[in-house]
């Protein structure tokens, strides 16, 4: 019997640390399942770290990577139609299972719709989630044409009912990011300086993405952040730059317009060393989906800008502060607080809570099996 095919689609650097302990499970795992990786996105750039070199790590355990461009630096419009003519040759070339997909990005999105066209299963991780602007839209957009969902809690496994997704097609998945930050031994902050260059020992964290639905309050964001950095020269900044959606190089320019030297960009970072630094800055800063799930398991201080994030957390953390407006007034008196009290907060945990592996396992079991059929219907 020949073994079931699946294809993972990793389009950025935030999805990859989501499924690496899953490609390494089914590598290292029953030969009946065969693992193959659609590489694309932001991980094709040099911009932002040519992230794609973490998968020539996995090709020894067997697995075989597909790398393609998908212009995504001339438009998020250019790279949805990239990837799709991609992975639908992909699709063509080889006979699949099923696709494993994650989160809401336009990579996900274009390869589900070729999925669903192709007769191919889909798999998709985190769904059910609230994500803001135009990204929610294209996770719920995905969810609809998954066979498979793997969710992170309760709370979006009743959303995907909602939406009249089958109950017996959920399970209880958790965050594998999660799970990394509580039981993988990180890097020292010592190791990671070295790696990025980095010569500060007490810093803050910036992650500020673009935002589709109203990408100059962002813009303006950026400016704020830059004049406090300017102002703040007692203090050291790490901006980690943002990623591929439109207007995001307009906020990488501001940033590479500060004219002080208390802070560092860098392109990306890989998850361990980002968790290492993580763990030990004063506050984590922008509207990053970091600052909803993986701040508060270390209790760090967020302070999330805009509306990207809000009403995603079901929990109030209590190191939270959102500024939905940009305001000096709100903003710079806060950022002061937050830098020189360098308090850690109760932990929360809204993810996580499961065995993932163990509950990946057993969707690869019913996907065998054939448990869910390939014709979907609304569930009521």
């Amino acid at each position: 019997m020949e073994p079931i095919k699946v294809l993972l689609v990793s389009g950025t650097r935030a999805d990859f640390s989501k499924q690496e302990d899953l490609i390494k499970s089914i590598a290292t795992g029953p030969k009946n399942i065969k693992a193959e990786i659609f590489c694309t996105g932001m991980h094709m750039r040099p911009d932002l770290g040519n992230t794609h070199v973490q998968f020539d790590e996995l090709v020894p355990m067997g697995v075989k990577v597909h790398k393609r461009s998908n212009s995504c630096e001339e438009g998020m419009a250019v790279s949805f139609l990239e990837t799709g003519k991609a992975f639908e040759k992909i699709l063509n070339e080889d006979h699949y299972d099923a696709v494993i997909l994650h989160g809401d990005r336009l990579e996900p999105l274009a390869c589900a719709v070729m999925a669903l066209i192709k007769g191919v299963k889909i798999m998709h991780i985190e769904g059910g989630e609230l994500s803001g602007t135009i990204d929610e839209v294209i996770r719920h957009a995905i969810s609809k044409m998954a066979h498979y969902h793997l969710v992170a809690n309760d709370v979006a496994k009743e959303r995907l009912i909602a939406m009249g997704e089958n109950p017996g097609s959920i399970y209880l998945f958790g965050s594998l990011d999660i799970q990394i930050m509580l039981n993988r031994e990180l890097p020292t902050w010592e190791e990671v300086s070295q790696r990025y260059f980095v010569k500060a020992d007490e810093f803050s964290l910036v992650l500020l993405h673009s935002v589709v639905t109203d990408p100059e309050q962002t813009l303006m964001f950026a400016k704020l952040l830059k004049r406090y950095i300017e102002l703040k020269r007692d203090h050291f900044f790490i901006i980690i730059a943002p990623n591929s959606d439109d207007g995001s190089n307009s906020i990488s320019s501001v940033f590479s317009e500060i004219t002080s030297d208390n802070f560092k960009m860098i392109p990306s970072m890989r998850f361990d060393h980002y968790l290492s630094a993580l763990k030990i800055c004063r506050v984590l800063i922008g509207n990053s989906s970091s600052g909803i799930r993986e701040a508060p398991i270390y209790g760090v201080p967020v302070i999330n800008l805009g509306t990207r994030q809000l009403g995603r957390s079901a929990e109030l953390y209590e190191g939270m502060v959102n500024i939905e407006a940009p305001d000096e007034k709100m903003l710079f008196p806060r950022l002061d607080a937050f830098i020189s009290q360098f308090e850690r907060f109760e932990p929360k945990n809204e993810f996580g809570q499961y065995d993932s592996i163990a509950v990946f396992k057993t969707a690869m079991s019913d996907l065998l099996l054939g448990k869910i059929a390939l014709q979907k219907v609304f569930f009521e």
